[in-house]
């Protein structure tokens, strides 16, 4: 018989990897709307899932890690922001993880299964997200930013830059 996954309660309760994690390792930050945690713990039960016997973390690193997405690091564009938020971030007592996702939705979505669930405190993108409905879940229970970029299609904040004011 199979072992249940997280993947697989996330499947069955119709939300992220992230969600369910966030769900069922009773985490501060699951606050849900819309039956979500309900969901989860209905789909948990009813699958049988077992959460795995992890390691304990350091939690002065856990606590206090941003991710942040760029498309690539050939761009020396993402160089400095990747560096200007981890300059900022230290200050404040944050660690930052850069993720080079090369515009890549399925390596996007690999780094967020993995380091989402092992409790990023928030997620600041260079470029418009390549999993916009991903996205919009897992804005339900981590600050995102998006830099560079305005849109309306998603309920995370972003921070327009002029391109007139950076060409001068």
């Amino acid at each position: 018989m199979k072992n249940v996954t997280l993947r697989d309660v996330a499947e069955l309760a119709g939300v992220s990897q992230a969600t369910a994690s966030l769900t069922l390792n009773h985490s501060s930050r699951a606050n849900f709307r819309n039956g979500t945690r309900e969901r989860v713990l209905v789909a948990a039960r009813q699958l049988g899932y077992r959460s795995p016997a992890r390691r304990k973390r350091r939690t002065d690193m856990a606590d206090y890690m941003l991710l942040v997405m760029v498309p690539t690091l050939a761009n020396p564009y993402y160089v400095e922001l990747a560096q200007a938020v981890e300059e900022y971030a230290a200050s404040l007592g944050y660690r930052v993880t850069v993720c080079n996702t090369f515009r890549k939705p399925e390596l996007e979505r690999f780094y967020l299964d993995i380091l989402v669930e092992r409790n990023v405190r928030g997620i600041i993108y260079g470029f418009l997200p390549g999993s916009l409905r991903y996205i919009e879940r897992l804005a339900e229970v981590l600050p995102i930013v998006l830099v560079g970029e305005e849109t309306g299609e998603l309920p995370i904040c972003s921070i327009g830059l002029s391109d007139v004011n950076a060409g001068m």
